[in-house]
């Protein structure tokens, strides 16, 4: 049963990011041996703060730290908000986002200029007429921990 809730933990967390960004994750068999998997994980910064707790908590490396049935899973999930409202496509060198609202597209993209560079800008147009706004972006090219912070915080922010 504990290792059903750490698949069920595996896959959301690969349903929450898509194909190309769970590949370029490390594979589970080289580093859950070392411990600490869970805590390891990196995610896309739109994902909200209560699911990636409820994935690690899924996850823990201590089977008795994890869900302790398939019903506190459930009751885990139920607090989950459902719908974010994001479409979310990944690539090898940039990450999209984008969200529909009554009036306006709103557009993020987080580009990979090289290993430890990366830069992120957000916008919105209007779908049918006015015109096109800054949200927010980077001013300078940053580490990916830098640029994930900041964009973790432009989700949490703005137009959840």
């Amino acid at each position: 049963m504990k290792s059903d809730i750490w698949a069920l933990g595996m896959t959301t967390y690969r349903l929450l990011h898509g194909a190309e960004w769970y590949e370029k994750s490390p594979r589970p068999r080289t580093v859950v041996p070392d411990g600490g998997f869970a805590e390891k994980l990196k995610w896309l910064p739109h994902v909200p703060q209560k699911w990636r707790r409820f994935v690690r908590k899924a996850l823990h490396d201590d089977p008795d730290s994890r869900f302790p049935s398939a019903t506190a899973v459930i009751d885990g999930v139920a607090k989950l908000e459902a719908e974010s409202g994001w479409e979310c496509s990944a690539a090898a060198s940039e990450t999209r986002w984008q969200r529909v609202t009554d009036t306006r597209r709103i557009n993020v993209v987080w580009t990979k200029h090289s290993p430890r560079q990366y830069s992120w800008k957000a916008w919105s147009e209007p779908l049918v007429e006015g015109r096109v706004r800054s949200l927010g972006r980077s001013t300078v090219r940053l580490g990916y921990a830098a640029s994930e912070r900041q964009l973790c915080e432009f989700f949490s922010q703005r137009l959840v």
